[in-house]
């Protein structure tokens, strides 16, 4: 029993230390609070944070929403560590990963057709007859105002050859239906109570992007979608023919280092909040791992390829994440100990022949002595008689039983060549 006691109590000492090692570099249990930056209150990207909100409090984690001015703000809250933002909503086209190698794309999630309205009267009906016009082209820090100032400048029209205004939502449209702007940008994935009123003002024209493809080209973060007629009002046939419009795709953008449980959590809620049927997308489009602005994230793209893993398809949340780590650890563990409890049997079986060969060595001896002239034959049978009494007290496994009495034999003819 000590020589097995011996043996496996070493095994285990040592597959215990491996635990403890993969242990110290295991990540930690994910936190149960993130911050997503969503957007201006009240408007789509806010809409969006509260549906994620629901869905991650359904597996136990706070989902904290910050608002903000737009994309432009929320790239630099992910960029600000101060911020602890984990996550944030962006439009297609705005971010630079060169210069934020530090973020990662979870996958994008909708289309965002840019809609511009120029007033009836101004005959404008394509982004370079808006060169010496008035142009609202979103507020300061928003994604509309990157995307309006691209495409009016890969149409020719530069901040020097317009007027553009930092205005958007609603008070652009007020300024636009009033006279006082000649044309309006708006970003929307969907069709608003906004952009339907203006859809419907006799005095405003929906511009079709007749170029879309060219745009696409000097633009690649672009899509093209279409606007077909009557979608707005089927009755009143809004609008009047087929509109062709480009479109970036919003993002999900997190930091490289959340922990990717929460990644997970994440993807889990993009698959149910946008899988289904959209305005300008069909049922299974998004969330997608193509038109992202950053690099994909590992997670995020087996999941969008394969969908969830084992233990996250299954089990709760909190559970698969203590399955997920469980299975880590087990790996080193295992591959350590399974090459060691294979060595325990030889080890085991070498502890037990050892304490017999200790004994072999000393018969031997007596032996060798017994074969020499003048050896004092009384001491050699003492010596014997003590071999003997060790052996009848040791304790020998069952299965190795014959080696001791193959032992005993061999100590009997010895006495026979002493005598």
């Amino acid at each position: 029993m000590r020589e097995f006691l011996r043996v496996y109590g070493l095994i285990l000492l040592l597959v215990a230390i491996g635990f403890y090692i993969a242990v110290q570099y295991m990540a930690p249990l994910p936190p149960r609070t993130l911050k997503l930056a969503t957007g201006v209150p009240g408007g789509f990207y806010a809409a969006i944070g509260d549906l994620y909100r629901q869905s991650l409090a359904e597996e136990g984690v706070t989902l904290e929403l910050v608002p903000t001015e737009g994309t432009v703000a929320n790239l630099a809250l992910l960029s600000d560590p101060a911020s602890q933002v984990d996550a944030a909503l962006v439009q297609g086209g705005v971010g630079d990963p060169a210069a934020l190698p530090h973020l990662r794309d979870l996958g994008s999630l909708f289309f965002e057709p840019v809609w511009v309205f120029v007033r009836e009267g101004s005959r404008s009906r394509r982004l370079t007859d808006l060169a010496g016009e008035r142009i609202a082209v979103g507020q300061a820090g928003s994604g509309t105002q990157v995307v309006a100032r691209q495409l009016l400048s890969a149409s020719g029209v530069g901040p020097e050859d317009a007027e553009l205004v930092a205005t958007g939502g609603d008070e652009a449209a007020a300024q636009l239906q009033s006279g006082d702007l000649d044309a309006a940008f708006f970003v929307s994935a969907r069709i608003s109570p906004l952009l339907a009123k203006l859809a419907a003002d006799r005095d405003l024209v929906l511009l079709d992007f007749t170029r879309a493809a060219a745009f696409r080209y000097a633009l690649p973060f672009l899509s093209v979608v279409t606007l077909p007629a009557g979608t707005i009002d089927l009755p009143r046939d809004l609008p009047r023919t087929d509109v062709t419009m480009v479109a970036p795709a919003a993002q999900l953008v997190v930091r490289e280092d959340l922990h990717p449980a929460l990644v997970h959590l994440l993807l889990e809620a993009m698959a149910k909040v946008h899988g289904p049927r959209q305005d300008f997308a069909p049922e299974g489009r998004f969330p997608s791992a193509s038109l992202v602005d950053f690099p994909l994230d590992d997670d995020a793209a087996r999941f969008l390829e394969k969908g969830p893993s084992f233990f996250y398809r299954y089990l709760p949340f909190w559970v698969a994440v203590w399955a997920d780590r469980l299975l880590i650890l087990l790996v080193p563990v295992l591959t350590l100990a399974i090459p060691l409890f294979r060595l325990g049997p030889p080890l085991y079986r070498w502890q037990v022949q050892r304490k017999l060969y200790k004994r072999y060595r000393r018969l031997r001896l007596i032996e060798a002595a017994a074969h020499q002239e003048g050896s004092d034959r009384e001491a050699l049978r003492t010596d014997l008689d003590r071999l003997q009494g060790e052996l009848s007290r040791m304790k020998i496994p069952l299965a190795y039983a014959e080696h001791l009495y193959h032992l005993r034999q061999h100590i009997a003819w010895v006495r026979s060549q002493v005598t």
